[in-house]
C-alpha cells in the first residue's frame, strides 16, 4: 500500500477522490493541517510517496510556506511533492522555483 499525506481544507472534489476513490487502488491517505510544515513531516511513513498541499487553499485560503515543503520533499528521497497552485496560479506563485516537483493548476 501506497501511502500520501495532503491537506485537510482543500478542494471538496480533491478530498472526495482522495477519501472515496484511491483507496481502490491501494493509497492510503492521512490529512494534515495544509498550512504547517511540521504536520506534514509528523504524517511521513516509510511507504509515503506523495505530499499534497494547496496553496492559497480552497476554501478557507491558508497559506502554504512553499520553500519548506519543497525542502521537506527533497530531503525526502522517493517522495513527490504536488501542490495545487490554481488560486494564486502558477505563473505568479512559481512553486516549482520553490522545489515542489508537480504543480497543479484548473480553470
Amino acid at each position: 500500500m501506497y501511502y500520501k499525506v495532503a491537506a485537510r481544507a482543500m478542494y471538496a472534489g480533491t478530498t472526495w477522490i482522495l477519501k472515496n476513490t484511491f483507496s481502490r487502488f491501494g493509497l492510503e491517505v492521512t490529512f494534515v493541517d495544509g498550512s504547517n510544515v511540521e504536520e506534514y513531516r509528523k504524517a511521513i511513513k516509510a511507504n509515503t510517496k506523495v505530499l499534497y498541499g494547496e496553496t492559497p487553499a480552497n476554501p478557507l485560503m491558508g497559506i502554504l510556506d512553499l520553500e519548506a515543503f519543497g525542502q521537506l520533499g527533497a530531503s525526502n528521497p522517493g517522495i513527490v511533492t504536488v501542490v495545487d497552485s490554481t488560486f494564486a496560479s502558477p505563473y505568479l506563485q512559481q512553486p516549482i522555483k520553490h522545489g515542489i516537483d508537480i504543480v497543479i493548476h484548473s480553470w
